[in-house]
């Protein structure tokens, strides 16, 4: 409900329209559209009363429409099932720690000063990326209560064993709770259904063993709380340039610090 209102707010705030005109061509009280736009409701808004329009007054063509009301009826659909069953526990994928995990102090440190949504963690094979970045998870975990997704997308294996987006996002809508009918069949649906799901959510992010930034794009969500980190034996500039990825570039550990 929160990722919904929270696209409906974006569209409106990318109209340039003011908040009390809007609401006069919707036909409700600006208190009303006010809640509606910050999430303050329980229930998905009528759509051909409320959502539609919302949409036409902030300018939105038919295709515009169309693809609110498929979003629309994603979110009708996920309402009903979740009042129909207890809430899901949220998705803790993480892979093992290495036990008694010594070492890489900087980089530790470097992961938790990070402000970045995006994080890049790159570095030549076997280095220890995956190690670094599991570890720091499991004590940044608590800062993501809503879970964390975790996903190797063998981006170094042979060509028919690399992951594919799609697949990594089918996954992390299952982990997510996301029932498989309401899963559109298209993977610009899923993506854009993953990316809703994820916008209100305090999520942490692992995409292990990327092999390019055309592979981790479709898994970026544009949630203000995901933390998304990258793992790859390439640098990922394109991520950098793109999405504002911090880059964390993994080096030999110092003869200290190996001994």
């Amino acid at each position: 409900m929160a990722a919904f209102c929270a696209g409906l707010r974006r569209r409106w705030q990318a109209s340039g329209r003011d908040l009390p005109g809007v609401a006069r061509d919707v036909g409700i009280s600006r208190t009303q559209l006010y809640a509606i736009l910050n999430g303050e409701i329980r229930r998905p808004p009528d759509f051909d009363h409320l959502v539609r329009p919302l949409i036409r007054a902030c300018g939105g063509t038919d295709a515009d429409v169309a693809d609110w009301r498929r979003r629309h009826e994603i979110l009708v659909g996920v309402h009903a099932e979740t009042r129909r069953r207890p809430a899901s526990r949220a998705p803790a994928q993480l892979p093992l720690d290495v036990e008694d995990f010594v070492g890489r102090a900087a980089a530790l440190a470097a992961l938790d000063a990070a402000a970045a949504r995006v994080v890049t963690v790159t570095g030549t094979a076997g280095i220890g990326k995956t190690a670094l970045v599991v570890h720091w998870a499991y004590g940044a975990a608590r800062g993501f209560p809503d879970g964390q997704l975790y996903v190797n997308l063998r981006g170094f294996d042979r060509d028919d064993e690399v992951v594919d987006p799609a697949d990594a996002i089918r996954g992390f809508l299952d982990a997510l709770g996301v029932e498989p009918r309401q899963v559109p069949a298209d993977r610009d649906g899923q993506a854009t259904l993953y990316r809703s799901m994820t916008a209100g959510l305090r999520l942490l992010v692992i995409l292990d063993n990327a092999r390019d930034a055309d592979q981790v794009r479709p898994l970026l969500s544009g949630g203000p709380a995901v933390r998304t980190v990258v793992t790859s034996r390439n640098r990922l500039g394109a991520l950098a340039a793109e999405a504002g990825a911090h880059p964390l570039v993994l080096d030999l550990p110092d003869r200290a610090e190996a001994v």
